[in-house]
């Protein structure tokens, strides 16, 4: 039903799924699941007071298809997308380049609730979802969560790619970016949790070293009401922005207490940080047991953060073994080495004192920084290049190079070669 401005999803006459497609170009419109129902969004662009809300009580799953859909609210309070107490949402993808953008316009959240409001419980399965509590710096609601003076429900991450953002109120509080607004009360039933896909939150920053929690607390007008947001954690790659921050990551730095998250049986995490190399490469992971392992891909830096409690580790991600050891700190994840089955000259370059050889190697990844000071060269003037022709390793120089070759400067005229052979113990 479309009234004055308001398309009302009522699930009349049995009808439990609807799909919604189209730019908003007449004025006001603001959609409301008034009735328990699936809604595909299938490139939706709406930027008015309430773009879209639940109705309470109301379970509802919102199906993102394709990569168009974006609801911003031009109104102070009002979220991107509003789910009231009692209320449930799933935010899941219907396509793989499923995309939504979700933004406030200040003092709501992108996705939760109107300034001063707990929302209800907001689950993220699938697709990738874009959260801001306003579109500039400004603002006092939380990525995802509780708007201005309020915490968050329930928050469920179980799959997808989730960016969240939150913003400073110009003053001396800011929100989390997922999690607690500014000055937010009655955490009880504000708990987050993350078991899937790949998280990057990041807390509203006062300056260099003052900010609200990536995930958890917003920062209060008085550290006498401070309380911690649980922050559960068993599966997913979870990037706080304040990673290298020497604040904590969990908490709001005004009180500079620990609020590091948990796992389901109460044991305190740390991030494990795996190497990828490799910006945005998806990441199968294996070996972990229980550790959720959806949608994972490496981050702008080619990692892969992985939260443990303490104890040794042996795991894989793409077929390549890692070990790492959690001691009460954040580590590193140290990766195996690769055999190498084969190499390979690929160009012989002379050069004023030195001849300059590019070698690659089988299987792709097998040069690395460990394992190119390891080659040795054979020369001679003649074939076949004989054991004895070994060149003095410190006569050598190896370089690593960015595309996973490797270059090696040779002196010259000594021995004087026209053939090289190149080996690795």
């Amino acid at each position: 039903d479309y009234t004055a401005g308001v398309l009302t999803l009522s699930g009349a006459a049995g009808i439990k799924c609807y799909t919604l497609r189209g730019t908003n170009t007449l004025g006001e419109i603001r959609i409301v699941v008034a009735a328990d129902s699936t809604v595909e969004l299938a490139g939706v662009s709406l930027r008015s007071e309430e773009p879209l809300v639940l109705g309470e009580d109301v379970t509802a799953t919102v199906a993102i298809s394709g990569s168009g859909n974006r609801l911003v609210s031009t109104y102070s309070s009002n979220p991107g997308i509003r789910v009231p107490q009692g209320a449930a949402l799933t935010i899941t993808n219907a396509t793989d380049d499923a995309y939504l953008y979700a933004c406030a316009n200040g003092w709501g959240s992108g996705i939760g609730e109107r300034g001063n409001y707990t929302p209800g419980s907001i689950t993220i399965a699938g697709g990738t979802v874009e959260a801001h509590c306003s579109e500039t710096d400004t603002g006092s609601g939380a990525g995802i969560g509780g708007g201005n003076g309020a915490a968050c429900g329930l928050v469920r991450i179980t799959g997808g790619r989730v960016f969240a953002y939150g913003a400073t109120d110009g003053s001396s509080r800011a929100s989390a970016g997922i999690g607690g607004g500014v000055g937010m009360y009655n955490i009880y039933d504000a708990r987050i949790e993350i078991s899937g896909g790949t998280v990057y939150a990041c807390g509203g920053r006062i300056d260099d070293t003052t900010f609200a929690a990536d995930i958890g607390t917003g920062i209060f007008w008085s550290k006498d009401y401070y309380e911690n947001i649980p922050v559960v954690i068993t599966g997913g790659s979870v990037v706080p922005a304040h990673f290298d921050s020497e604040k904590q990551r969990f908490t709001q730095s005004m009180e500079l207490e620990e609020n590091l998250p948990h796992d389901d049986a109460g044991r305190v995490l740390h991030a494990v940080v795996v190497p990828l190399g490799t910006p945005d490469a998806a990441a199968g992971l294996s070996g972990l047991g229980g550790y959720g392992t959806r949608d994972l891909y490496a981050d702008a830096s080619g990692d892969l953060y992985l939260w443990l409690p303490d104890g040794d580790y042996r795991f894989e991600v793409n077929g390549r073994g890692y070990t790492a050891t959690v001691d009460g700190a954040d580590t590193v994840a140290v990766a195996d080495a690769i055999a190498v089955e084969a190499l390979h000259i690929e160009s012989i370059e002379l050069v004023p004192g030195a001849v300059v050889l590019v070698v690659s190697a089988e299987p792709d990844g097998a040069l690395t920084a460990e394992t190119v000071p390891l080659l040795r060269v054979r020369a001679s003037d003649a074939l076949p290049v004989a054991a004895g022709d070994l060149l003095d390793p410190a006569d050598v120089l190896p370089l690593l190079n960015d595309d996973g070759t490797a270059t090696l400067v040779l002196p010259s005229p000594a021995p004087p070669a026209r053939f090289y052979r190149v080996e690795i113990p």
